[in-house]
């Protein structure tokens, strides 16, 4: 029994196994038809929304953009000769319009269609209007004067004015600026003696007096006839840049130097706190300026000043200043044999014409000691007649 019953089970195996490739191959098979199905109705889809991709960006064509005035780029620019007008002459081309009223026709070639004629006016056709609607720039920038990448001159701005005498305007560059005008060719850092007599013939200054000794002194120039450009621009600690304000500076001066009539402006046209300073000690500032006159004009290395060039000076400095001084050039110039003044003498020549300037008696004391020259001079006068 149990032998048959183990050769009934295999007989049911082997069934089983027979019927296995009918019975339980049909389960797979139907799942496998069912993916099938459900991928192909995938894939379905996938191309009904790629078609309607392919419809919507490729087969219909994009709205043309339109501009301000509603009119389509295409057409506003119109490429390609999307649009012509021709023009008929004689009998095929259109009959050019004029300001009579004359007929006007155009033909699109876009679509075939002739256009009605029409009559122009007689009336100034409306300024061309632009992509953006407005009037053409091109002819604004015309009347403006500010077409770029043309030659079309811009319009002249009204000329700002200029007070050379307002100490509001002083700036430094302008003062470089006056120095490099009148400076050498050779050496741009000096004003040479040429320049100095143009800087003073522009600015109308005389060079007959004592000015060009007093600008020296106002800039404490080195060497008489050349000032250098750290000289120069000493000027600006009083605010001066202009010709100007430099010749009303040295014309002030002077007044102090000289005891001038001294004038008052409302505003002052420099800075005037030197000046003032040199006003309120005349007598001090005048004996600067005269010590300081001995070495501007001697040579750097000599003791001594030549005769020639100390009267020259004395004639400017000291002969408007003393009546003195004028009878001691004739002395000096009737004795040859002095050829030279040294630092004592040209001292004692300032002290002995403030001594003599109240009184024409040639006597002096005998504590008063005075150079050779000096006591000579006083018995050449003694026996000059009066005049």
């Amino acid at each position: 029994m149990e032998s048959q019953h183990s050769f009934i089970v295999d007989k049911q195996r082997n069934k089983l196994t027979f019927l296995a490739p009918v019975t339980f191959q049909s389960r797979p098979f139907k799942s496998v038809l069912h993916s099938k199905i459900f991928i192909i109705t995938i894939l379905d889809q996938l191309l009904i929304f790629l078609g309607f991709v392919v419809v919507l960006f490729v087969v219909m064509p994009p709205k043309r953009k339109r501009n301000v005035n509603g009119e389509t780029a295409a057409a506003a620019t119109e490429t390609n000769g999307t649009r012509r007008s021709t023009r008929k002459t004689g009998d095929s081309d259109t009959v050019k319009s004029s300001s009579t009223g004359t007929s006007r026709m155009e033909i699109d070639d876009s679509d075939g269609e002739m256009n009605e004629p029409t009559k122009t006016s007689t009336k100034q056709p409306p300024a061309k209007k632009t992509k953006t609607g407005g009037t053409s720039k091109k002819k604004k920038d015309e009347q403006n004067g500010t077409t770029k990448g043309s030659a079309t001159v811009s319009a002249p701005q009204p000329a700002t004015s200029f007070n050379e005498l307002d100490p509001k305007t002083y700036t430094l560059p302008r003062l470089q600026s006056l120095f490099a005008q009148y400076a050498d060719a050779d050496d741009p850092n000096v004003i040479g003696t040429e320049g100095l007599m143009k800087l003073f013939e522009d600015a109308e200054i005389s060079m007959e007096g004592a000015l060009p000794f007093l600008f020296a002194w106002a800039v404490r120039a080195e060497n008489f006839g050349t000032f250098t450009k750290a000289e120069w621009e000493k000027l600006g600690s009083m605010r001066i840049d202009t010709l100007a304000k430099l010749k009303l500076s040295l014309l002030d001066l002077e007044s102090v130097m000289f005891d001038q009539p001294k004038r008052e402006p409302k505003v002052d046209e420099y800075d005037r706190h030197l000046y003032r300073t040199w006003a309120m000690k005349p007598k001090d500032a005048f004996n600067n300026f005269y010590h300081f006159c001995f070495g501007l004009a001697k040579k750097s290395e000599a003791r001594v000043l030549e005769m020639e060039m100390a009267t020259a000076i004395w004639t400017v400095v000291l002969v408007p200043k003393y009546k003195i001084m004028q009878s001691l050039l004739e002395f000096i110039a009737e004795h040859p044999k002095y050829k030279a003044v040294n630092k004592d003498l040209w001292t004692m020549m300032l002290e002995f014409c403030n001594a003599m300037q109240n009184t024409e008696n040639m006597n002096t004391s005998e504590d008063e000691s005075w150079p050779s020259m000096l006591d000579e001079f006083m018995e050449w006068k003694k026996v000059q007649p009066a005049a």
